[in-house]
């Protein structure tokens, strides 16, 4: 499965192993997560209010592969 990042600039190729997200270390209900993906040269796919969206999102992506779809669109938030 192809995933078409927020910026819709760029396409990476869906491997659940590289699949993390990252929190913003800040104790305020502003923070921000963002769903990274790749290892050595890592890519921001997506960024959301908080972990339980970016959680969301990364569990919609993988539904979404498991049912065959060809292609995921990140969505804004």
């Amino acid at each position: 499965m192809k995933i078409l990042i927020q910026n819709l600039c760029e396409v990476v190729e869906f491997n659940s192993k590289k699949i993390t997200i990252l929190l913003e270390l800040y104790n305020e209900p502003s923070s921000r997560a963002a769903i990274i993906y790749g290892g050595f040269l890592s890519k921001v796919v997506g960024t959301y209010k908080n972990e339980e969206r970016a959680k969301e999102v990364t569990e919609e992506m993988f539904k979404k592969n498991e049912n065959g779809e060809k292609v995921y669109i990140m969505p804004e938030e």
